[in-house]
């Protein structure tokens, strides 16, 4: 069993798969690029401010 951590990698997939479930979408956190939840939390609430 190999127990090395994987790289952090963003999550286009998920992001391409919701792009026209929303009139709104805007990419966030780890989405967008891995980063700390601080910055996460930072932009949610400025994307919860554009709409």
């Amino acid at each position: 069993m190999n127990c090395a951590p994987r790289a952090a990698r963003p999550r286009t997939a998920d992001v391409r798969a919701l792009y026209d479930s929303a009139p709104f979408v805007r990419v966030i956190g780890d989405a967008s690029r891995v980063s700390t939840i601080t910055n996460a939390v930072y932009w949610g609430y400025h994307a919860a401010l554009d709409i």
